[in-house]
């Protein structure tokens, strides 16, 4: 990734499950989340704020784990 600054981590429990988030900000102003699921696997989301970046990548990341099978493992 580019030059960036990691200004916020949380995690978000999806299908009974925890994911780490990182929020980071851009030298150009602008943000982005990732989840990394392993280390060649990972989601990221953009976003114009910390606000719009966590947004985004909540409504993005139960599609992530769902397409990867992993809500399976959780009744």
């Amino acid at each position: 990734m580019d030059d960036s600054d990691t200004i916020f981590e949380t995690t978000m429990d999806i299908f009974g499950k925890p994911y780490e988030v990182k929020v980071f900000k851009r030298c150009n102003g602008k943000h982005f989340a990732m989840t990394r699921f392993s280390a060649g696997d990972v989601i990221v989301s953009d976003g114009n704020s910390v606000e719009d970046t966590l947004r985004v990548h909540a409504s993005w990341l139960p599609l992530a784990v769902s397409c990867r099978g992993e809500e399976e493992q959780f009744p």
